[in-house]
């Protein structure tokens, strides 16, 4: 079956300069219809810390309504101990035994054991795909780096992860200690249900030994056949500082991509900037007129992640459409010398095909820019702060040329500038390599 006319809301979102919007647009609230089908493979949800499976209901309505059949869900029977029964199904939702007093390896074992009953409920498939939020992400990683998870995972999406730890965990630990900051402790205990001197939180501190050893790829390798995705949500503070992030991690410790050796692994990261709700964060209450928040608490996203408009849709676009495709794409360009112009070449296009392209005086990175709205595919630029400087239409041979003049200043000369194309093609749009050039006379 089909998604047919399901709506994740009216919400709209830019994730782009403004000029690079005027030629993609905002982000549609409809889900494409008919790319949006089932998976391939079993998809295994994971909360995370002081979560359950409720934290996934929104996202189960949406799946079953779209003709996603539910398997059950993982939870182990307090009797036996053993995994509950499980049917044959498309997708799944976890129940740790704990979901604040396990240690992230004893999470990882109760995985295993879930990962398993889910292939022998269905025989025909070999791997699952695996989905946590949080918590339920580092237990991925705890299953996949020290269980025998050897072909059993085909992808980790991994939403909020604190892959380098919460800063908000030591801030926490600090304040509800010696009598700091009330309101977070307030927030954590009172409106999250969550104690910051459990197993759980202590697992999560920047400077816990569990995660040196997760982060110790070289002792402790993540399989090399399989593809991880982080998603990162920003737009908040971490709360106890000014480092942007979802409240609780910052975006630089929620990319896996900055953990030494995962360079060597298929891994993409995926920005995006969660809509705080007073339905998801106790700590915001818009006012009625303005729609400023009159809370006293910290404000904090990341328990908005699992219920996110876009949070949702990259998900879904990750879990069907999987990496990104590779791309023939190459872009050249000639010397930038001022007062004279420069043409910007694209081959291994496809004709009739629109090209984009795109500058940055900022620097540049794998991932680092921007990424498109996640209805126009799950491509993020290689540039910072992108301005789009034309377009052109790919002829004949896939070769699309843009001509511009370079009417800079003289004070611009040993300007380093980086540039990119995008073609938005198809589900899945595809890039070109950066070319970094300097302006000279």
């Amino acid at each position: 079956m089909m998604y047919t006319n399901i709506r994740l809301g009216g919400r709209r979102t830019c994730f782009l300069m403004l000029l690079f919007c005027l030629v993609f647009g905002t982000a549609q609230a409809d889900l494409p219809d008919p790319e949006i089908r089932p998976p391939n493979q079993p998809v295994i949800f994971l909360h995370g810390l002081g979560g359950d499976p409720f934290s996934w209901l929104f996202a189960a309505t949406l799946l079953d309504a779209g003709g996603w059949s539910f398997g059950g869900l993982l939870q182990t029977e307090l009797e036996t101990g053993s995994v509950a029964p499980v049917d044959p199904g498309d997708f799944y939702v976890v129940a740790f035994s704990d979901n604040q007093g396990l240690t992230l390896a004893q999470q990882g074992d109760e995985l295993s054991r879930y990962v398993d009953a889910v292939l022998a409920a269905n025989p025909a498939d070999s791997s699952v795909i695996l989905v946590g939020h949080s918590m339920g992400a580092m237990a991925s990683r705890a299953y996949l780096q020290w269980f025998d998870a050897a072909n059993k995972v085909s992808q980790l999406i991994a939403i909020g992860a604190p892959h380098g730890g919460s800063e908000l965990t030591v801030f926490a630990q600090q304040s509800c200690s010696n009598g700091g900051v009330e309101l977070v402790c307030e927030l954590l205990e009172d409106f999250l249900g969550i104690d910051p001197f459990s197993v759980g939180v202590t697992e999560l501190r920047p400077d816990s030994q569990s995660l040196a050893a997760l982060n110790d790829l070289q002792s402790n390798p993540l399989p090399t056949n399989t593809f991880y995705t982080s998603i990162v949500g920003s737009g908040t503070p971490v709360i106890g500082s000014n480092v942007d992030g979802d409240g609780v991690i910052s975006g630089f410790y929620q990319n896996l991509g900055n953990v030494p050796g995962v360079e060597l692994l298929d891994h993409y990261a995926i920005g995006i900037a969660v809509e705080d709700r007073s339905s998801c964060d106790p700590g915001f209450t818009p006012d009625p007129f303005f729609g400023t928040d009159i809370n006293p608490l910290p404000n904090q996203t990341h328990t908005c992640e699992t219920t996110d408009e876009d949070v949702l849709r990259a998900i879904l676009w990750t879990i069907l459409y999987g990496p990104p495709a590779a791309t023939n794409l190459v872009l050249t360009s000639d010397p930038l010398l001022l007062g004279q112009s420069a043409t910007f070449t694209v081959t291994g296009a496809e004709l009739g095909e629109q090209v984009l392209f795109a500058g940055s005086v900022s620097g540049a990175g794998e991932n680092a820019g921007p990424c498109l709205p996640p209805e126009q595919g799950l491509v993020c630029l290689d540039i910072v702060d992108p301005v789009l400087i034309g377009q052109a239409t790919a002829g004949v041979g896939g070769v699309a040329s843009l001509t511009l003049p370079i009417n800079l200043q003289p004070g611009d000369v040993g300007l380093n500038i980086a540039m990119q194309a995008i073609i938005l093609r198809g589900a899945v749009p595809v890039k070109t390599q950066v070319v970094l050039e300097t302006v000279s006379n």
